[in-house]
């Protein structure tokens, strides 16, 4: 899931206070996670249907999240959603258990390409192991206002710079540092499996070129507030966390204002998941909440209505699909019904130097 979907507000059944230990009862799994994924009604439904109670600390980034668990591990958490490109690094300081899907009955929901694609980075090995269990998916998107932003040709990530695009309108959300100076890489014509392993003068063009857009706003951990400065135009182009975000915000403007493209030199973008962490005392809650997660047509729906990301689930798409109107055509619009589309996006994923692109990232931001 793209990171900004996260935020701190309590939900429902869960608390998202720092966990003092493991499980406290033995109906209770804790989770490290995006808040989104689990609105009220959500951790009720789980409650209701497995009789488990959530307990979730909300994180912003992979990176936090990352930080967390290897600083907390087995000891604070049984579960940890990730992006699928972070999924290695977590699987190389042994901080997660790899997951045979035949262990979770949900399995069989999913779209076979999500567990058999050898190059998605969590498929450790084609239908038989797995490093975290598939949720959701997008492509990170580029949103505009049409009346406003006017610029010739095929939609491309250089519409940023447009001279139509006025001052201090563009918005940034979806990700953090890393992933916003590889978007400015492919403005700038950087092959898209270089994106995160700019060379050092492709670093330097990329931060001269996003520090032109300055002052941008970048939105984290609040998907609504970056939808509503889009209806309010504050917002008039922008990078969101996923292609459906133009719709949600048609949606609730009750009128066609925004459009959302995959701009014509690819885009990042995200499968996410979540894993077990290695040596959870808690394993079999944990495996229940992974087979709900997996298997709970209710739940789809509601991540679906929350989040406007794609599920892995075949099952639960085309139970959307079976509604009709608005939202089988969102599933048509952000290609949920074609899961093949996943394995051509360019995953987020930490960059080959790290420490460059916070340099990097950093210079941009710098006054």
């Amino acid at each position: 899931m793209s990171t900004t979907l996260a935020a701190g507000a309590t939900v429902g059944a869960g608390t998202f206070a720092a966990p003092s230990a493991q499980a406290e009862d033995a109906n209770e799994v804790v989770v490290l996670g995006w808040v989104p994924y689990w609105p009220p009604e959500a951790a009720a439904l789980l409650k209701k249907k497995t009789g488990l109670t959530l307990r979730i600390l909300g994180v912003d980034t992979d990176q936090e999240m990352f930080t967390k668990l290897k600083a907390g591990g087995a000891g604070q958490y049984d579960l940890v959603y990730a992006n699928a490109g972070w999924t290695p690094l977590y699987h190389k300081f042994g901080l997660i258990e790899p997951i045979d899907p035949s262990e979770i009955p949900a399995n069989t929901n999913l779209y076979p390409e999500f567990l058999t694609t050898a190059s998605l980075p969590y498929v450790a090995d084609p239908g038989k192991s797995l490093l975290f269990y598939p949720n959701m998916w997008s492509p990170l998107a580029m949103v505009w206002l049409p009346a406003i932003v006017k610029p010739e040709g095929e939609p491309s990530w250089t519409m940023f710079w447009d001279k139509s695009v006025p001052k201090g309108s563009v918005i940034l959300a979806g990700g953090d540092g890393d992933d916003f100076l590889a978007i400015g890489g492919l403005a700038r014509g950087v092959p898209r499996e270089q994106v995160y392993a700019m060379t050092p003068g492709q670093l330097k063009d990329v931060v001269a070129s996003m520090r032109k857009l300055k002052p941008f706003q970048i939105v984290v951990g609040a998907e609504p507030e970056f939808r509503a400065r889009f209806r309010r135009g504050d917002a008039t182009i922008g990078l969101a966390s996923q292609i459906g975000a133009a719709a949600l915000i048609n949606a609730e403007a009750k009128k066609d204002i925004a459009e959302a493209a995959i701009p014509k030199e690819g885009s990042i973008g995200w499968v996410d998941g979540v894993m077990l962490v290695k040596g959870t005392k808690n394993r079999a809650n944990a495996m229940k909440f992974l087979n709900f997660i997996g298997s709970d047509v209710d739940y789809g729906k509601i991540i679906f209505a929350a989040t406007g990301g794609s599920p892995c689930s075949k099952t639960v798409t085309e139970a959307l699909l079976a509604e009709g109107g608005d939202t089988a055509q969102m599933v048509k619009t952000i290609q949920a019904d074609k899961p093949s589309v996943a394995a051509q996006i360019v995953m987020q994923a930490p960059p080959a130097d790290p420490n460059a692109y916070a340099q990097a990232w950093d210079d941009v931001m710098a006054t």
